[in-house]
């Protein structure tokens, strides 16, 4: 049995700085030159208010098709592409019934409510740096019939994702100027459970 080797934390928010174009700290510790950034990502900006914005990174878990997990990412920017740096961070993992987005940005994919309602972009707008994660099953697209591939997934993997989710976000704070605080994770329903077994 070939066994799948750990994402690489590092590796992933170094590719996450990139993709994004954020600046990197001189002052963060990250090794001369930048680090290596060896990961690639794929990266979506959306500008919810005048200075609110919804990052979204897809991030490679593992080596099956739909290894794969969302990042999210709101906060303020006092320019595009330059968040606010702030000691103060969240993250939001959802539970059964939606994604991220759908839980906690309702308001950009809804057209019965203002783009800006939702509890993250309440956060942020009190200045709060906001991450969350999608977990993998919800990036199945909706096409698929045969899901063979989902049999190891559970808990194990659930709690797997969001350890790494919450390293990346941390990583890539640290190397663009936020320091290195805790982050306060809030989960829903059985995001709940996924973070207390984290």
């Amino acid at each position: 049995m070939i066994t799948e080797p750990a994402p690489d934390a590092e590796a992933l928010a170094l590719a996450v700085l990139a993709q994004a174009g954020w600046p990197v700290d001189p002052e963060s510790g990250l090794p001369e030159g930048g680090g290596r950034c060896t990961e690639e990502v794929f990266f979506q900006r959306t500008p919810i208010t005048d200075d609110i914005v919804h990052y979204f990174f897809r991030i490679r878990v593992g080596w099956g098709e739909h290894d794969v997990v969302g990042l999210h990412r709101v906060v303020r920017e006092r320019h595009p592409f330059r968040p606010i740096r702030t000691p103060e961070v969240a993250f939001l993992l959802h539970g059964d019934i939606k994604d991220f987005t759908g839980m906690f940005l309702p308001g950009v994919s809804s057209p019965g409510m203002p783009d800006d309602f939702g509890l993250a972009v309440m956060l942020a707008q009190s200045d709060v740096d906001v991450w969350g994660l999608d977990q993998g099953w919800t990036l199945v697209p909706a096409g698929v019939t045969d899901f063979g591939f989902m049999v190891d997934w559970g808990m194990d993997r659930n709690v797997r994702d969001l350890d790494l989710g919450i390293r990346v976000a941390r990583l890539a704070r640290l190397f663009s100027g936020n320091g290195n605080h805790k982050v306060n994770l809030l989960g829903y329903s059985s995001g709940a459970v996924t973070g207390c077994a984290l």
